[in-house]
């Protein structure tokens, strides 16, 4: 008796040894496998319903293509455009596909995936509102992206190194306290009629006076003002004068001495020719004592001259 077997669907009776009759049913079977199994040489192997290889193999080839009109030509998984891979979310309640869009854009779950470098603003929604701090627009920001009405801060802008003297207007009126121009302003600057106060200059030492050193810079000296006060009222050179005072010092000590020299000379011989010549003596002697204070060298040599003609022993001559 034959085995009934059963293949894509249909029976079929095999027969066992013995048996007749059964010659058209195992040519259909023949028939059935050349036409419902695999074939080394490929070909269309359409499945009526899912094929379950079970938990213990798989599958392993080249490369793996759907049905789709224009799939992939590289690639193991080789899908066409808007074909997607899915995957079922944790709460089994939906699934989650990934694919390429009609725009050639990555898609997961609907939502286009955005790539480095490659996001512009129409893939930005309206109402995003991406916070500021997510931006990174260090060097991108410039003049026509800020707006007119913007009124940014002073305190945001970086313009060190930036403001050039054009950027200052005429009428700008910029108060001298809000300039840095340490070590910048020279004499050139500074107007002749600038009439700058004298005690806006660096202080030097108290109460001395200025000299111009070695290097044409004023500083202080050694001299105090009291000591400066000392030859005020000066008109001419101050040795000059001392040296005359000495000088008329000396003549006058010196004619002194002789002066009374003579009038002890003088009195001497007034004695020996008697008193009425006495009294004229003495008062031409007044009078030579007078001329000799103003005019002190020249009668100087005249009364060396009289005193060595006094000594003389003879009488001595009326002075004039």
């Amino acid at each position: 008796m034959g085995t009934i077997i059963s293949f894509a669907g249909v029976s079929y009776t095999i027969p066992a040894e013995g048996d007749s009759n059964w010659g058209t049913t195992l040519s259909n079977y023949f028939i059935a496998l050349s036409t419902g199994t695999l074939q080394r040489s490929g070909g269309s192997f359409t499945l009526t319903a899912e094929l379950d290889f079970g938990n213990a193999y798989g599958l392993k080839g080249a490369y793996y293509k759907s049905s789709a009109a224009n799939p992939s030509s590289a690639g193991i998984l080789r899908l066409g455009n808007n074909e997607s891979i899915g995957w079922r979310n944790a709460a089994n309640s939906a699934d989650y596909l990934l694919k390429v869009n009609a725009s050639n854009e990555f898609q997961f779950n609907g939502t286009k995936i955005l790539l480095s470098g490659s996001v512009v603003n129409a893939d930005i929604d309206a109402a995003a509102a991406i916070a500021y701090s997510k931006l990174n627009l260090s060097g991108s920001i410039v003049n026509a992206d800020v707006n007119a009405s913007a009124a940014i801060a002073y305190s945001k802008l970086n313009l060190s190194g930036s403001i050039v003297n054009a950027d200052i207007n005429a009428s700008a009126a910029i108060a001298y306290s809000k300039l840095n121009l340490s070590t910048s302003i020279v004499n050139a600057d500074i107007n002749a009629s600038a009439a700058i106060a004298l005690y806006k200059l660096a202080a030097t030492t108290a109460s001395r006076a200025l000299v111009s050193g070695g290097s044409g810079f004023v500083s202080a000296s050694s001299v105090t003002s009291t000591e400066l006060g000392y030859v005020s009222g000066v008109t001419s050179a101050i040795q000059t004068q001392l040296d005359d005072k000495t000088l008329k010092s000396t003549l006058t000590t010196k004619l002194t001495r002789l002066l009374k020299q003579v009038i002890v000379l003088r009195l001497c011989s007034l004695l020996l020719r008697g008193r009425s010549k006495l009294r004229r003596t003495f008062l031409r002697l007044m009078l030579l004592d007078k001329r000799m204070r103003t005019q002190p060298s020249r009668r100087l040599v005249k009364l060396r001259q009289w005193k060595l003609r006094w000594q003389q022993p003879r009488a001595i001559p009326l002075l004039l």
